[in-house]
């Protein structure tokens, strides 16, 4: 009936939180609109709001190949792919890895999930017939250049027609939506997302926040509504 009680040492154990920021990633190569300039208004990647090392993208490819940089006009940190399923990065100094390869032009939805110097992509056939095609697509709110009153326009891609972009336009710490054919009855708000890129909600009641004035480029993907906002330094 004897209990038989054994005390280990005490181990002082210290735990440092700190945060991770994942860089914003871009297209380079000939499969996507840039081609292989890494200096030449690169598509970013857009990003997954709840997932930051999560990035996901729907658009037109040509048939070819293309890589993932970090910093456009750097070849390096350039992300690839050495055996069709998993990710490879160099950082700098080391062997750039091979390229993404698209052998059938078309519609696809590429999701990279990166880890740490790895991580993995799916790459699927994205259906595009029934897609609408918006005439033109703008920012507009309290935010931007012409406030509620008026779009401010973006402009269209030129192999992909529902893809946006608006380069080194102005914002101011406010509010802004995307609305297309300058018609309320197509605009864009926020889904939640409390960063500068996220998934827009069709005709949502909420406005998308601006934290802090400055010079960006936005990128609207009309096919799924994801959007990044990125602070030109």
């Amino acid at each position: 009936g004897n209990v038989l009680t054994r005390t280990s040492e005490a181990i002082t154990i210290s735990v440092t939180p700190y945060n991770v920021s994942f860089p914003n990633l871009y297209f380079v190569g000939d499969a996507t609109t840039p081609g292989w300039n890494n200096n030449n208004n690169n598509t970013p990647v857009f990003r997954n709001q709840n997932v930051p090392n999560n990035y996901v993208y729907t658009g037109y490819f040509s048939a070819g190949a293309f890589k993932l940089l970090e910093v456009k006009g750097q070849w390096q940190p350039q992300w690839g792919t050495n055996d069709g399923s998993t990710l490879a990065v160099n950082p700098g100094g080391g062997s750039d890895p091979g390229t993404f390869n698209v052998s059938t032009a078309g519609y696809y939805t590429y999701n990279f999930t990166t880890v740490g110097e790895a991580g993995s992509f799916t790459v699927t056939p994205y259906d595009a017939t029934t897609a609408t095609t918006y005439t033109t697509m703008a920012i507009i709110g309290d935010g931007t250049p012409t406030g509620w009153g008026a779009d401010t326009f973006m402009t269209q891609d030129v192999n992909n027609p529902h893809l946006w972009y608006i380069t080194g336009v102005t914002l101011t710490a406010n509010q802004m939506k995307f609305r297309a054919n300058s018609d309320w009855g197509s605009n864009w708000g926020t889904s939640g997302s409390s960063e500068l890129y996220g998934t827009g909600l069709f005709n949502a009641p909420n406005n998308i926040s601006i934290p802090n004035a400055g010079v960006y480029d936005i990128w609207f993907n009309s096919l799924d509504a994801r959007y990044i906002l990125i602070p030109v330094l």
